[in-house]
C-alpha cells in the first residue's frame, strides 16, 4: 500500500476520483458505468490510494506539482483500443529502443506507459523525452502525454490520469506484454525499471546514434510496417506509398518488390487484381510520399525520414515550412461554420471553401500578410489542412448566429405575441394552438409577412426548411366555409414556450 502510494506521488490538493454504483467493486470481467470527477481544494490521503486499490473508488493523481513544476513519473496514453496484442505490441518496440516504459491495461482497453524517475524532474524535459519515446514507437503526435502542462499555479487544476490496479482491473503487464502482473510483482519490476533523470538524455541519444545497416536508407515508416505489419483501414495507401519507396530503391525490380511487400506484411493481403491496379497507377504517375494518410501518419519520424537515402529529404519541395499553422479554430455556427486559420501568429477568418481551397486560400493570405505565397498544388495544400485539423479547437456558437437560429427565434416571437385558441382567427392572419392535437396551425404566408414587416429578408425556401426539419408538414384544413393551406407544426405541451391563452384572447 505504502509504495503504491510513494511511487505515484504527485498534486495533493487536486485529484480525480472515478466512483462506482453503491456497493460495486471493481472486478475482472464485469463492467460498470461509474462517475469521473475532478476534487480540488482537497486534501489527498493514503486512504485514497487503499480505496483505489481495493477497487470501490477509482483515483487519479495530477502528476506535476506547481511551483516546482517537477514530476516523479511521466505517462503516455495509447488509445489504440482496437490494435490486436497491443500489449506485447508495445512491449516489443519498447525492448528493442530500450525505453525504460512499464505497460499497464488502461480503464478503456488501451494501454498506459510509465516512466518512474528515482528523483524529480522538470515537467518540461520529461514532455520533450515523452514526444520523442511518440515518434520511436511509431505513435500519433496527438496521444496524450502526462504531464500536459510544463508549469502550473496552484490555482489550476492541471490534468489527472487514472492509476492502475484498480481493484482487479488496470494491471500491469510483464516484459513480454502478455503477463499479467500482481500488485507486488508490479512493484518488484518498477524497482529495476526506475531510471535517473540524465540517464533518459543517455537513452534518446543512445537510439538516435543507433544504426541499423540494413534500414539506414528506408523512412523510417517503411521499416516500421515492414516490421509489425499492415492491417485492414489502411492497406491500399500503405501500398501505393510502399510503391513510391520501391521506385525509389529498387527502380528495376519495384513491381515483383511491392507483390511480395503484400504477401508477407499485408494482412489479409490485397487480391492480385487490387494490387496491380495500385501498380499500374504509380507506373502512370509520380506521387509524393502519402505522409499524411493512415497508416503512415502514426508512424512517422520526420526528422529521421530526411536523413534516409529514400526518405522525403530527396522529394521535391512542396513550400510546406513557409506555411506552419500554429492552430484552426473552428467556430461552430450552425448551418454555416466559420474557421480561424492562424499563421505565424496571424489569424484569418475565412469559410470551409476558402480554407480548403489554396486558390482562395492565397487571396486572404494576401490580404493578412499584404504580401503573396510561392505557388503550391492543391493536393498540398490539402495535406498541410489535414494535418492542422488533428489539433482543430471547436467553438460552440449562439444558435441565434446562424440561418435556422434566427427563424426558429421569429418563429417563437411571432407565435408567443399573436398565438390564439380561435381557430377562425387562422383567416385573419393569426396562429392557433390546436390543444387536442398539440399543433401551430397558421398561413405560411402570414409568418414570412411578419418576416418582412419585422426587417428579415429570409428566403421563404429557406424559412420552409428550418420549419419542416423541426416537424413541420403542410395541408388544407376546413375553417368555417372555406379549406385553407395551413402549416402544421408540432408543439408539445411540455416543450411550450408561449403561455396557452384563453378562449378569445388575441
Amino acid at each position: 500500500m505504502r509504495k503504491f502510494h510513494e511511487l505515484y506521488v504527485g498534486r495533493t490538493d487536486t485529484y480525480g476520483t472515478y466512483a462506482l454504483p453503491k456497493g460495486q467493486v471493481a472486478k475482472r470481467g464485469t463492467k460498470f458505468l461509474g462517475k469521473a470527477e475532478t476534487v480540488s481544494g482537497g486534501e489527498l490521503t493514503i486512504d485514497d490510494y487503499k480505496a483505489h486499490l481495493s477497487g470501490t473508488t477509482g483515483l487519479g493523481i495530477v502528476p506535476i506539482v506547481p511551483d516546482t513544476n517537477t514530476v516523479n513519473w511521466f505517462a503516455i496514453d495509447v488509445d489504440e483500443y482496437n490494435m490486436e496484442d497491443i500489449h506485447a505490441r508495445m512491449a516489443n518496440k519498447i525492448n528493442r529502443l530500450n525505453l525504460p516504459l512499464v505497460i499497464c491495461n488502461s480503464k478503456s482497453g488501451g494501454a498506459h506507459l510509465y516512466c518512474f524517475l528515482k528523483r524529480p524532474a522538470p515537467a518540461a524535459e520529461c514532455i520533450k523525452h515523452a514526444k520523442t519515446y511518440l515518434k520511436k514507437l511509431g505513435l500519433k503526435p496527438t496521444t496524450e502525454i502526462f504531464p500536459k502542462q510544463t508549469t502550473v499555479r496552484w490555482e489550476d487544476t492541471g490534468s489527472w490520469i487514472n492509476l492502475p490496479y484498480f481493484g482487479q482491473t488496470r494491471l500491469c503487464m510483464g516484459p513480454d506484454g502478455k503477463t499479467e502482473l500482481t500488485l507486488k510483482e508490479f512493484l518488484m519490476f518498477v524497482e529495476t525499471m526506475e531510471v535517473d533523470p540524465t540517464d533518459l538524455d543517455i537513452r534518446i541519444s543512445e537510439i538516435e546514434h543507433r544504426v541499423d545497416p540494413n534500414a539506414s536508407k528506408n523512412p523510417p515508416c517503411i521499416d516500421t510496417m515492414t516490421e509489425d505489419g499492415v492491417e485492414e483501414g489502411g492497406r491500399d495507401d500503405a501500398l501505393t506509398h510502399y510503391s513510391i519507396f520501391a521506385k525509389r530503391a529498387l527502380p528495376d525490380e519495384w513491381q515483383d518488390a511491392v507483390m511480395q511487400f503484400n504477401q508477407e506484411h499485408v494482412s489479409p493481403p490485397l487480391t492480385f487484381s487490387e494490387v496491380t491496379r495500385i501498380i499500374k497507377g504509380a507506373e502512370r504517375k509520380e506521387y509524393q510520399y502519402f505522409c499524411t494518410k493512415a497508416p503512415m501518419n502514426g508512424i512517422c519520424d520526420k526528422d529521421a525520414c530526411l536523413k534516409r537515402e529514400f526518405g522525403i529529404g530527396n522529394e521535391a519541395p512542396d513550400n510546406r515550412e513557409e506555411f506552419v499553422i500554429d492552430n484552426i479554430r473552428k467556430i461552430a455556427i450552425p448551418d454555416d461554420p466559420v474557421y480561424v486559420v492562424v499563421i505565424n501568429g496571424k489569424p484569418m477568418r475565412m469559410d470551409l471553401d476558402t480554407m480548403l481551397t489554396w486558390r482562395l486560400f492565397k487571396r486572404k493570405y494576401f490580404d493578412a500578410m499584404n504580401q503573396l505565397p510561392k505557388p503550391m498544388k492543391q493536393e498540398i495544400w490539402e495535406n498541410i489542412i489535414n494535418e492542422a485539423m488533428d489539433g482543430c479547437e471547436i467553438e460552440d456558437a449562439p444558435e441565434i448566429v446562424s440561418l435556422g437560429g434566427q427563424v426558429r427565434h421569429a418563429f417563437r416571437e411571432w407565435t408567443s405575441r399573436r398565438i390564439t385558441v380561435d381557430e377562425a382567427s387562422i383567416v385573419e392572419g393569426y396562429p392557433y394552438y390546436d390543444e387536442s392535437k398539440e399543433m401551430i396551425v397558421f398561413r405560411g404566408t402570414d409568418f414570412t409577412d411578419y418576416l418582412r414587416r419585422s426587417g428579415n429578408r429570409f428566403n421563404p425556401r429557406d424559412v420552409w426548411s428550418v420549419l419542416e426539419c423541426e416537424g413541420a408538414t403542410d395541408a388544407r384544413r376546413q375553417i368555417g366555409a372555406a379549406k385553407v393551406k395551413v402549416i402544421f407544426f408540432p408543439a408539445e405541451e411540455q416543450d411550450l414556450w408561449f403561455d396557452k391563452p384563453t378562449e378569445g384572447q388575441f
